[in-house]
């Protein structure tokens, strides 16, 4: 009859064994010569509270063997750009009142009274104005939010997203 293995101790071991995976990444340096390790090793083993605390799984940046003419580490420079702008048009019509609209503009799009009004002036007479510019989700979010309250309130009021050239 064969005996079954103890789940505990199955556990236990595979505790043991990520541990020591773990050491042994944290530890391993490809600079470093088989002394070094062993004594990096000894050391562990002898007080495991001076282990780093950065591992090499969650460094974000790595060093890799290179050739000694060459520099130990390369930094690559990432380019980051600017998120592109929406603009938020209200258009108009001859429903929507002009007090829902600068109601609108005043709870969604937080602007003041006063340049809500001209707003509201500026896109009944011209047709349509911007109510805002922001990032694509923002835009996305402010518009929805107001074609919601529209639709509550029983107004037709459109609204559209353009993105903006920079």
């Amino acid at each position: 009859m064969t005996a079954r293995a103890n789940p505990r101790n199955l556990r236990k071991s595979a505790k043991i064994r990520v541990q020591s995976i773990f050491k042994m990444a944290v530890i391993t340096d490809y600079t470093d010569s088989p002394a070094k390790k062993s004594a990096k090793i000894r050391q562990i083993r002898e007080n495991p509270r001076s282990m780093p605390l950065k591992s090499a799984f969650h460094s974000h940046k790595r060093s890799f063997p290179m050739n000694t003419n060459t520099q130990d580490l390369i930094e690559h420079d990432i380019a980051l750009r600017e998120p592109s702008l929406f603009a938020v048009i209200i258009h108009n019509d001859d429903i929507t009142t002009m007090e829902f609209v600068t109601e609108i503009l005043v709870n969604i799009f937080h602007k003041t009274p006063p340049s809500a009004a001209s707003l509201m002036l500026e896109v009944h007479e011209a047709g349509h104005g911007v109510a805002g510019v922001y990032v694509f989700d923002i835009a996305v979010t402010k518009k929805a939010q107001a074609d919601l309250l529209s639709m509550e309130r029983g107004f037709p009021l459109r609204l559209t997203i353009r993105e903006e050239e920079q």
